[in-house]
């Protein structure tokens, strides 16, 4: 079985199974039991050619199956696989440190404090210092004034890059001694360099020889709060190198491909027929059977640079030619696989759409509608060809004007695929082109909010979709591009995670210092910018109909390309190179390696490891990070922290982690320059001194750590140290206006962040506000009729490494002009006189997404189910409360699930917006938010009765006659009839006697559970057989009327009474307390009589705070559970899975 293909860095859409990188290798095992190293290589060369040959029968997972003609000729030159080789001082071998030991005496007798340091293992030299800081600019990591830099400044009243450009030259004559460069060669990078947080600053060098950029050599200055906090060096080479001789010509580079690929066709188009370029190149120890020479350093190689595309082979092909011999250094496809206003499908799972702005579509030649596609007048037209993204759909042109009213809409697709249109718009408006459209547009927002100054972010990108062909989704180095359905695959355009990891490569390319050496890092790369926008581990989740293989370890609830939580693969173990890489990646014929597998090849083993399997390790690392490692985990305030890290540290990222092989496993690190754990801690540091750790250390060591990708040689590398204090979480409250929303905040203090999505609290958030000094914003961003979320974020000024918890996310729904009123439908209830309107949306931990589905019940309440109808999920209730003392409107809810769900609550008469969100796997949390709705003063109508209002908010309690008086009086005698007989015969069986003041208030129910409790929850039913339910007004029979559900409950005030029933299905129903359109609990019973439960399952949930006492009992054993709630104390949802092991 072959696998459908994924080309070059993306997707990686693979079948069943795996080829293993070692023949029988279990996780762990070694290369090649016994026998030298070179043997092993000999045994991987002889294994490669067997699973060439035995393709047919063994399937595969790799990122390119090799189909074309110029596939089979893939090459990358063994000096060009530049790997990392980074070790600690004190583990250097042989003399790796004496080029830089009279160096390195200067320099730490100068400095004081705790240094780490690491060699270049290829070079000899110093390759990276970092440790207690140096005070280089004023900053809050030390005492330094503008003044002592005067002579720096030149005349300027703040720093700047410039200014610390002359600032790192002075400190250059020691630091290159012991980093082996010479100084007059460095020339500042602009795109790498700069200050991505207030309290960073990067000062990044490329290396010249004879004038021309050494592509990939670079050295690189950090300063952390004023502190020069590191100095780490990449691919330097030898001081000692000159510009290679230019013997071979363009022309004659030219010819020398059309030899290699048989001839050019006509149809060929090329994107670079021949420029120069200047790279590193490993040195091969002649002796050493092809292998690099430690301590031997690096030399450089002149290239010629030739692109093309050929018509019908899927690729973008590069070759470098040695300009000097004319030997092809590489071939290789370098594919990165992997109001206006539309029907956009917001998240992976292929939900229906929503109707979404369109941002900054065109509406004419060279205009542009805003960031929510809001335009001047009232006519124009799109074809998604916008200011930053431009949607060319295969299935045909896109065109869509204005209506009368000013609206260009181009429809939602209620279904279907690939081709299909809402019937508006043209052929190609498709949900693919509004999706990726809408998705690509806000990445790049995001990625502005952090990084304004990247011009990439500004400039047009090209979505290529509905592309002949399936399973496949790329980008090209210019261009993301994504296919129709088909081949057990889904449309990738219509996949937002697909379209995130795609993103994410172009932004890897353009993040100021270009894509790793390797593609493993890329790839991770791809699937962490998807995660941190859905936060869904299952990169691209619908993509197909079964779950992911997992490269041997097969994924257990991800339908997509891959899942990046270790805990959702069967063996649940988080991956290592050792354990994980070694013994199951397979091996890349095509060049496209990880860490690891660029480490073999550079190093004469002849293979390398396949690169989308590699990086499996350091994205499970990032995951962990966010959500196992950090305080609340997988909160907000995590993804907060991850965002800021991530992104603020992009521009000097280079390889996740380094990877070598001593004989027997793969050994890997984090200690190379630009690793992911050296970055992350260096945003994270909020004093300028590394050596005593950072807010977060401990997290990001444990994470990194737990895949192998930490650096323990680092001084403070799994510290967790607050330097300096965040300051409180705001306090937030947004108000809607007419295409606006007016934001206020409390309670912190300093510099605030503001951030906003239309996606939903438990989303990734686009920061649309910096450094604000004030307590309040308005974001004129937003279209009216699309609910946008919000939180802010406070931090010192200068020192965005001591942010606060993000504020509570809070909703705002824009209106314009008049209210917009609330009209019922299957997924919207409209409470209290269908003044406020409650919508619900859910996602489980597999994915899966959707809008909860609403049951009116009375004017005040209603219900919403998720999953099926007879499965009610949610109970809420607006109360109006608009009476001394409250003068509010009430908002109550509980549901019985631990799904994720957001809730909003909108006033349609102000826009006042309320959400309510409950995270994945929580439990929810009944809600009795008495202070929801201050807006009594807008038409508040009729309050709730007095009566009502005390017993709901538990200040007061109804008399017994009004309970009794809200009761039928014809039903009441039916219940007294009944009860009697029940009385009769439970007075018959336990000899009890019966009650002649019985009023029918549940005394005779309570009778028979109190002597069940008093023998234990499994005492046998009474002598005679167990006593059969029937409902009646204050007990449900459930589950086929196998058990009987009653509830008794007391106020502050000493009131009490039995709760009154109200079935719905046969397995659920309601009780009210005090008033029969005030329903109080929720209650289910579910069968899960099937393995590996073996039980009945009790679910509940109350919107009170009273003391109540449910008692659920087996009719048929008599065993009973009883589930209490204290007095004053806001009920809390039960989901008990364990409550009855009577099956069947």
């Amino acid at each position: 079985m072959t696998e459908t293909k994924c080309y070059g860095h993306g997707v990686d859409i693979a079948r069943n199974g795996h080829v293993a990188l070692r023949s029988g290798a279990g996780r762990g095992a070694p290369l090649h039991a016994g026998g030298s190293m070179r043997r092993d290589a000999k045994f991987l060369r002889g294994l490669i050619a067997a699973l060439i040959l035995s393709a047919a029968a063994l399937p595969a997972q790799v990122a390119k199956s090799a189909e074309s003609d110029l596939d089979q000729l893939t090459r990358v030159s063994q000096r060009l696989a530049l790997a990392p080789d980074f070790r600690p001082i004190d583990e250097a071998a042989g003399g790796h440190a004496t080029k830089s030991t009279a160096a390195l005496r200067s320099f730490l007798a100068t400095h004081d404090g705790t240094w780490s340091i690491h060699v270049d293992a290829l070079s000899g030299h110093i390759g990276s210092l970092s440790g207690s800081g140096i005070a280089w600019i004023p900053g809050d990591g030390n005492a330094l004034s503008l003044e002592d830099l005067d002579p720096l400044l030149a005349g300027k009243s703040e720093v700047d890059l410039e200014v610390l450009d002359r600032r790192a030259r002075l400190a250059m004559p020691t630091i290159a001694e012991m980093f082996g460069f010479d100084p007059s060669s460095l020339v500042l990078g602009q795109g790498r360099s700069g200050n991505p947080a207030p309290h960073v600053w990067f000062v990044d060098y490329d290396v010249t020889v004879g004038g021309h950029v050494v592509e990939g050599a670079r050295v690189v200055f950090s300063v952390n709060n004023g502190n020069l906090v590191s100095i780490d060096s990449e691919n330097l080479p030898d001081r000692s190198v000159s510009l290679p001789p230019t013997r071979i010509s363009r022309d004659q580079a030219e010819a020398i491909l059309a030899t290699y690929v048989g001839g050019f066709l006509p149809s060929d188009e090329f994107h670079d027929r021949g420029s120069f370029h200047l790279l590193p190149a490993n040195r091969l120890a002649p002796t050493a059977g092809g292998r690099l020479a430690p301590g031997a350093g690096r030399g450089v190689v002149g290239v010629w640079d030739l692109v093309f595309e050929r018509e019908g082979v899927l690729g973008t092909w590069r070759a470098r030619i040695d300009a000097e011999t004319g030997s092809i250094e590489e071939f290789t496809d370098i594919n990165a696989y992997g109001r206006i206003q539309g029907g956009v499908i917001r998240t992976d799972g292929r939900p229906a759409d929503s109707l979404l702005p369109m941002p900054y579509a065109e509406y004419g030649s060279g205009l542009y509608s805003n960031p929510a596609g809001i335009f001047p007048g009232t006519s124009g037209t799109t074809a998604l060809n916008g200011q930053f993204v431009r949607i060319v759909d295969s299935c045909g042109s896109i065109s869509r004007s204005a209506d009368a009213g000013g609206t260009i809409s181009l429809g939602q697709s209620a279904s279907g695929t690939d081709c299909t249109t809402p019937g508006v718009g043209g052929t190609g408006n498709t949900r693919s082109a509004r999706t990726q459209f809408f998705h690509l547009n806000r990445a790049s927002d995001m990625g502005w909010g952090w990084l304004p100054s990247n011009p990439w972010f500004v400039s047009q990108l090209r979505g290529n979709v509905n592309l002949n062909g399936t399973c496949n989704a790329f980008w090209n180095g210019s261009t993301v591009n994504f296919y129709r359905s088909g081949g057990g695959c889904a449309n990738t355009g219509e996949l937002p995670g697909v379209a995130l990891h795609e993103w994410g490569h172009g932004f890897d390319q353009n993040d100021g210092n270009g894509a790793p050496p390797e593609k493993g890092s890329g790839e991770t790369y791809g699937d962490w910018t998807s995660s941190l926008v859905l936060h869904d581990s299952c990169v691209g989740r619908s993509l197909r109909g079964s779950n992911c293989g997992g490269y041997g370890n097969p994924c257990t609830s991800c339908t997509g390309s891959r899942d990046i939580n270790w805990g959702k693969h069967a063996d649940n173990i988080p991956s290592t190179p050792a354990n994980f890489t070694y013994p199951l990646c397979p091996i890349a014929t095509n060049g496209y390696y990880g860490p690891c597998g660029l480490w073999l090849w550079s190093n004469g083993f002849g293979l390398g490891i396949e690169g989308h399997c590699e990086s499996l390790v350091s994205s499970e690392a990032h995951w962990d990070f966010v959500n196992r490692d950090l305080p609340a985990p997988g909160s907000r305030g995590a993804w907060s922290i991850a965002e800021r890290t991530w992104f603020g540290s992009r521009s000097t990222a280079r390889s996740q982690f380094q990877c070598t092989y001593n004989g027997n496993t793969l050994v890997s690190n984090g200690c190379n320059t630009g690793s992911a754990f050296r970055v992350l801690r260096t945003l994270d540091d909020d004093n300028g001194n590394l050596a005593d750790g950072t807010p977060h250390g401990g997290a990001i060591a444990a994470a990194f750590a737990r895949h192998g990708i930490a650096c323990s040689s680092l001084a403070g590398w799994n510290t967790t140290r607050v330097a300096v204090a965040p300051p409180p979480a705001p306090v937030l409250s947004a108000t809607p206006g007419n295409n606006s929303v007016q934001l206020a905040w409390s309670g912190s203090a300093g510099r605030y962040d503001v951030f906003r999505n239309e996606l939903g609290c438990s989303f990734g958030f686009q920061r649309i506000a910096n450094d604000v000094t004030t307590t309040s914003l308005t974001d004129p961003f937003v279209a009216n009729g699309v609910t946008y979320y919000y939180q802010v974020v406070a931090h010192p000024a200068g020192n965005e490494a001591a942010s606060s918890a993000p504020s509570a996310c809070v909703a705002a729904m824009p209106t314009a002009g008049p209210p917009i009123p609330c009209s019922p439908n299957s997924s919207t209830l409209c409470l209290n006189q269908s003044r406020f309107r409650a919508q619900v949306s859910w996602r489980t931990p597999q994915g899966q997404a959707g809008s909860g589905q609403a049951i009116p019940y009375t004017t005040d309440s209603g219900f919403f189910w998720f999953f099926n109808n007879t499965n009610l999920e949610m109970m809420i209730k607006v109360l109006n409360a608009c009476v001394a003392p409250w003068n509010k409107f009430w908002v109550f809810h509980a549901a019985t699930t631990n799904v994720e769900y957001t809730l909003t609550v909108t006033d349609t008469v102000t826009g006042a917006v309320k959400t309510y969100f409950n995270p994945m796997n929580h439990a929810a949390t009944t809600v009795l938010d008495t202070s929801a709705f201050a807006t009594c003063s807008a038409t508040a109508g009729e309050p709730e009765s007095a009566e009502t209002l005390a017993a709901s908010a538990a200040f007061d309690a109804i008399s017994a006659s009004e309970l009794s008086e809200s009761v039928d009086s014809q039903a009441a005698q039916k219940v007294m009839r009944e009860l009697a007989d029940l009385e009769a015969a439970f007075a018959a069986r336990t000899g009890a006697p019966v009650d002649p003041n019985s009023t029918g208030a549940g005394s005779v129910l309570l009778g028979l559970e109190e002597e069940i409790v008093e023998h234990g929850e499994a005492n046998p039913a009474p002598e005679g057989g167990p006593l059969a339910c029937t409902n009646l007004p204050q007990a449900l029979c459930l589950n086929s009327s196998r058990f009987r559900a009653t509830v008794n409950w007391r106020t502050p005030q000493g009131q009490s009474g039995a709760g009154q029933a109200i079935p719905y299905t046969s397995d659920s129903g309601f009780f009210w307390f005090f008033q029969s359109t005030n329903l109080e609990m929720m209650i289910k019973v579910l069968n899960a009589c099937v393995a590996p439960w073996n039980r009945y399952w009790v679910f509940h949930a109350a919107t009170t705070n009273v003391e109540y006492t449910l008692t659920v009992t087996d009719t048929q054993t008599g065993q009973v559970r009883t589930y209490f709630n204290p007095l004053n104390h806001a009920a809390t949802t039960i989901l008990d899975t364990q409550a009855f092991a009577t099956c069947p």
